[in-house]
């Protein structure tokens, strides 16, 4: 026996790389992070694990025929994906009938959409039509013209379905959301996301509830992909809600049915429902508290040109616990942008001063 490896890291070593997969798919996200502190040798070994792993090119496959021209228009167009997708990605999950959730501002939207089509996708949701002169271009316009507050960010939204049979020999439904925005899409994903639900307003006029999850805080960009609070949400799996606007509605059942389906407990109200391990206050995007997943190789360039230039990823932003205010229902959980919500606190206390 070699002296230089235990008993446990000699019979890693000696099984093949489909039985070292298999092995680590079993684990668990707390355990696969002991493994890798565990010693050098069980390190090298999850790195080449999460290599295959974490690999978008490998879950393009499932959607796309050209996973690889797929990377390419989302770095031209600055896009994001967000979504059930994305927690699917770093979940390690492979889930039937997903909905991929593309966000993009204006410039992208006519590429995008041309692109879906020539993959045989075909819009069920949408006033899409490559067809019409007017519609092209319509997105930019819209970007320019006077809108206010109750507008919001989204300019169009456009839906495409593909039927597909996957390696199982299941049929699928490929689902791809194109949402149209008049923001950077990683700003929109930390102080205004509502998901589906806001976009159900946009199209169906139906009234509902703004508010977004901390679980639903996960991206992917041509670049690589993040988890803003990935020990909550894939080691303790818990999600909190991070409220914007009616603060007293409740929390779909449709939410709850999807979370609990990937063992998720939603947390709403209420400061002794919160983990030690959710980190309040200033941060940022890449920061040690986040998950990244850097996409670097050889075969992709490192910037091609887009219509918005280089994304700017690393934002930061504040997690703010209000309560006590005026209601202690007010908000319960605030991502917001960094010293904004700082001064309207400090305004409401002038007021309340006032009144007395």
């Amino acid at each position: 026996m070699d002296r230089r490896f235990s008993s446990f890291e000699i019979f890693v070593l000696r099984l093949s790389p489909s039985l070292i997969k298999h092995l680590m798919d079993h684990m668990d996200a707390r355990s696969l992070i002991m493994l890798s502190k565990t010693s050098r040798t069980l390190g090298g070994a999850y790195v080449c694990y999460a290599a295959a792993v974490w690999n978008p090119l490998v879950m393009y496959k499932r959607w796309f025929r050209h996973g690889w021209s797929f990377r390419r228009l989302l770095r031209r167009c600055g896009a994001m994906l967000s979504g059930s997708v994305v927690f699917d990605f770093f979940d390690r999950a492979q889930r039937r009938n997903n909905t991929m959730h593309i966000f993009l501002r204006a410039a992208g939207a006519d590429e995008v959409c041309g692109w879906l089509a020539g993959e045989g996708y075909e819009t069920v949701l949408g006033d899409y039509d490559p067809n019409d002169p007017l519609w092209h271009g319509r997105h930019c316009t819209e970007a320019v013209r006077p809108r206010g507050e109750e507008d919001g960010p989204i300019l169009a939204a456009y839906t495409f379905r593909k039927e597909g049979v996957s390696a199982t020999g299941f049929r699928d439904l490929f689902s791809v959301k194109v949402i149209v925005i008049d923001i950077d899409p990683i700003q929109h994903l930390l102080f205004d996301f509502h998901a589906s639900k806001q976009l159900a307003v946009k199209l169906q006029r139906r009234l509902l509830m703004r508010h977004s999850e901390a679980g639903e805080m996960n991206f992917l960009t041509a670049d690589g992909a993040v988890s803003v609070f990935p020990y909550d949400t894939f080691v303790e799996r818990v999600s909190y809600v991070s409220r914007n606007g009616v603060h007293d509605s409740e929390v779909p059942q449709s939410w709850l049915a999807k979370y609990s389906a990937r063992g998720i407990t939603i947390i709403s109200g209420g400061v002794t429902g919160m983990r030690p391990s959710f980190k309040t206050g200033s941060r940022t995007v890449l920061d040690k508290f986040s998950w990244h997943i850097s996409f670097k190789d050889k075969y992709f360039p490192a910037f091609l040109d887009s219509y918005y230039g280089k994304a700017v990823v690393d934002l930061p932003f504040e997690v703010l616990y209000l309560s006590g205010l005026r209601s202690d229902s007010l908000f319960d959980l605030k991502i917001a942008e960094p010293y904004i919500w700082r001064a309207l606190l400090t305004d409401m206390e002038e007021e309340d001063v006032d009144m007395y």
